[in-house]
């Protein structure tokens, strides 16, 4: 497995954003309510998967259940 690391000087949302269009899949975390600027809670997350042209999975900050995995949910952007 191959990857690649690169330093980018601007907001965090615009450079996975913009990252994202030379990706195959992009993997973010939902924020944590506790630790969050109150500013900044939900706008990483929802700005990369509306404006990025790939998709993008979040990661949830709540605990998973020992039985998660069963059901799956995909969404498709056209």
């Amino acid at each position: 497995m191959t990857h690649e690391s690169r330093m980018v000087w601007d907001l965090a949302s615009d450079a996975l954003a913009r990252q994202a269009r030379f990706s195959d899949l992009v993997v973010v975390n939902q924020d944590d309510l506790t630790g969050a600027l109150a500013d900044m809670i939900g706008r990483i997350h929802e700005y990369v998967a509306f404006t990025s042209a790939g998709p993008v999975l979040v990661v949830p900050c709540a605990p998973v259940a020992l039985d998660s995995g069963q059901h799956v949910l995909l969404g498709l952007q056209s």
